[in-house]
């Protein structure tokens, strides 16, 4: 089963200022979780598009569930490894990898 820490909003808003997604397009959150980060980056930067991928269908499922909740319609949720993203060169903007480096794989350079 799929679990996560808890994450406060005051962790939240200093990732989210650093990243400036108010200055981008398009917003990438690998590993997104339980989508704490991909839910107050899409409601508080209405024109940013958030698109949050993750390797395991549970999160995947999870994240689906808490969007159709909402309002908010700048989120798309995908099923995808760090290894195979399905988008083309230069589309992203912004990336947010958060408490998931450890699961990367060797083929990219990283131990597993």
């Amino acid at each position: 089963m799929f679990k996560t820490l808890p994450t406060t909003s005051e962790q939240i808003a200093e990732v989210l200022g650093h990243l400036e997604p108010d200055q981008s397009d398009t917003l990438l959150d690998v590993g997104c979780g339980n989508g704490a980060f991909t839910g107050s980056a899409a409601k508080q930067f209405p024109q940013c598009r958030v698109i949050t991928v993750d390797p395991l269908e549970s999160a995947i499922e999870e994240r689906r569930a808490r969007i159709a909740k909402t309002a908010v319609t700048n989120v798309s949720v995908e099923y995808a490894s760090i290894e195979n993203l399905p988008f083309g060169d230069a589309c992203i903007e912004r990336v947010l990898i958060r408490n998931s480096v450890c699961s990367f794989r060797d083929s990219i350079g990283m131990a597993p």
